[in-house]
């Protein structure tokens, strides 16, 4: 039997101000649409997989909200695109009305329910493979509506949320298909 390397990468909203300002972990606006989260140590979180390889294959494992007030100012502004930024990715989010790629990529389509908590299980959802370039990287994620691939519109702040990803080492010839449990040659 044999084991496959993973890293968990957690990225926690509570950690950040909700007030555009920064802190030492990073920065959110406001309404807690938009993130940053800075400093962060590829050569620690991955571990002994950041000599190894060098490309990974980011998985997305949960989402997980507090409890939310009255949020959106429309029902779609609740029901979002969840996109990530900041890794290099090997491909990126291409936009159809634009006609190019966006340099970020999609972590997950998400509906957040007002007056309640919500939590996706997504078991190792690929969402994007990316190679490691610098040591220290800056994450942001943001929200943006499904309908118009602009920022939700909210005039109560959004809950905060937990995104716990894995991430997995790609080795240069073969390339494990998590979903089927098969290697790809």
């Amino acid at each position: 039997m044999s084991y496959q390397e993973i890293a968990c990468l957690v990225l926690k909203t509570s950690v950040l101000p909700m007030d555009g300002t920064t802190n030492a972990y990073g920065t959110s606006n406001a309404m807690n649409t938009s993130f940053t989260w800075t400093n962060i140590n590829l050569r620690t979180l991955l571990g002994d997989m950041f000599d190894k390889y060098d490309r990974y294959l980011l998985l997305l494992q949960s989402i997980s909200t507090a409890v939310a007030g009255t949020i959106g100012t429309a029902d779609d502004d609740k029901c979002c695109v969840i996109n990530m930024s900041g890794l290099s990715f090997l491909n990126s989010t291409y936009s159809q009305k634009l006609q190019s790629n966006s340099g970020s990529v999609v972590v997950s389509p998400f509906t957040f329910v007002s007056s309640t908590f919500s939590i996706g299980i997504f078991q190792n959802l690929a969402v994007s493979s990316f190679i490691k370039q610098n040591d220290i990287v800056n994450i942001s994620i943001n929200y943006t509506k499904i309908k118009t691939d602009t920022a939700v519109a909210t005039t109560t702040a959004f809950p905060h949320v937990n995104f716990i990803f894995n991430i997995v080492g790609l080795e240069e010839y073969r390339i494990k298909d998590f979903m089927n449990n098969r290697l790809l040659k």
